[in-house]
């Protein structure tokens, strides 16, 4: 009788790239999402303690900025309405 006999050897293919195009477009291939802020979880700690400091100390500069804009304005107003 004669047996089956399976031969070994090297393998010879290796890679292709058969499919693999086909299988990414299948559900479109996506762009990576963009976020509007990055995430603060890994940050820094003492990093973020500053920025909330830094945030206040910019507020009182806009609010000193905003006041001093109306409150020229205001003269300026009140001047030409003096000037008639």
């Amino acid at each position: 009788g004669g047996l089956l006999r399976l031969r070994g050897g090297a393998k010879s293919k290796n890679h292709t790239a058969h499919n693999q195009s086909r299988k990414a477009h299948k559900n479109g291939i996506k762009r990576v999402k963009t976020h509007r802020f990055e995430t603060t979880k890994d940050r820094d700690p003492k990093y973020g303690r500053n920025s909330i400091h830094a945030r206040k100390g910019s507020m009182k500069i806009h609010k000193k900025n905003l006041m001093e804009r109306r409150a020229k304005l205001h003269n300026a107003a009140a001047s030409k309405a003096n000037a008639e």
